[in-house]
């Protein structure tokens, strides 16, 4: 088998060899509470139903029309049960990732979709919360709106689940992106200014060699 170099796909899709994840989530529940209202109604309906089928029962026998009316409405309610599945499918599909240097969110259905955007820490110029509402300030989510410095565009992330806390996160690991960021480019400043310094040592070390070399001859 092929061994991982560093953190490469360990955790997730795309991951990078010295990339550490901090955090991720999901869209807050709410999200998906139409959908699981639905499809408690639409069983409490299909249970009643067959309960009282029998009284029904002769109307269906006896009558073709309403026998593939039956029919007919099976087939619906099948399709509209897979279609309740494929959406609660997608919301615990959709994923956002905080890593030490980049945030990804995941967008996927079972079938026809599948993307990913990605935004690189070091480019993020501010965060903004938005809680507003007594619905959401009671459930704790919110959106989270990230400006980019490089252009006057900006990524929202909807519903997201106690925002306070990933709004908190996402801050403290920008900044240690940024730090980070500055200490490599002063590691790499210092590697230029002494590489000189360096090879002139090499040199004179070579040519030291050389003479003694001579010397012995």
């Amino acid at each position: 088998m092929t061994q991982l170099i560093g953190n490469v796909d360990k955790l997730f899709k795309s991951q990078q060899a010295q990339e550490e994840v901090i955090c991720f989530f999901r869209k807050h529940w709410i999200t998906a509470l139409p959908t699981f209202i639905g499809l408690f109604v639409f069983i409490f309906v299909e249970i009643i139903f067959f309960i009282n089928f029998h009284f029904f029962r002769n109307l269906f026998v006896y009558n073709a029309s309403m026998s593939l009316l039956l029919v007919g409405v099976m087939m619906l309610a099948t399709a509209h049960f897979h279609k309740v599945f494929m959406r609660l499918f997608k919301h615990f599909m959709v994923v956002v990732v905080f890593t030490n240097s980049r945030v990804i969110e995941y967008k996927k259905s079972l079938f026809v979709h599948d993307s990913q955007e990605i935004l690189d820490l070091i480019k993020i110029q501010d965060v903004k919360k938005s809680q507003e509402g007594v619905i959401r300030n009671f459930l704790k989510y919110g959106d989270l709106k990230i400006t980019l410095s490089s252009s006057e565009a900006s990524k929202l992330i909807t519903f997201v689940p106690n925002v306070n806390f990933h709004l908190r996160c996402l801050g403290r690991i920008r900044r240690d992106a940024f730090l980070q960021s500055k200490l490599d480019q002063v590691g790499r400043n210092s590697f230029r200014e002494f590489q000189p310094v360096e090879e002139s040592m090499e040199k004179i070390s070579f040519e030291i060699e050389n003479t003694l070399s001579r010397s012995y001859d």
